[in-house]
């Protein structure tokens, strides 16, 4: 039946199904992170939770600068479908 299916969904399914075990050892790190750290998300992304945005600020807890960039419209693939911004976020996001 795998032919029936598109080769992306194949792609998907090999990175989602190990997914919760990985995010699961990661939780120990969040607190070795020092670095400055962007998020952009938009709200209405159906493949990641906007309340993920929740989360990191709560463990992010040695990060010494932490901002986040909402999109109030978009979708999970902000990177391609608004690149400029991206990029602009992403300069201003240099060592000040």
């Amino acid at each position: 039946m795998k032919w029936l299916t598109p080769r992306a969904l194949w792609t998907s399914n090999a990175e989602i199904i190990p997914l919760e075990k990985e995010l699961e050892d990661m939780l120990p790190g969040w607190e070795k992170i020092t670095c400055p750290v962007m998020m952009i998300h938009a709200r209405n992304d159906r493949l990641v939770p906007y309340a993920n945005v929740d989360f990191a600020r709560r463990v992010l807890v040695n990060c010494p600068d932490f901002r986040v960039n909402t999109f109030d419209k978009g979708d999970h693939f902000i990177l391609w479908t608004r690149p400029d911004t991206v990029r602009k976020l992403i300069l201003e996001m240099r060592p000040r």
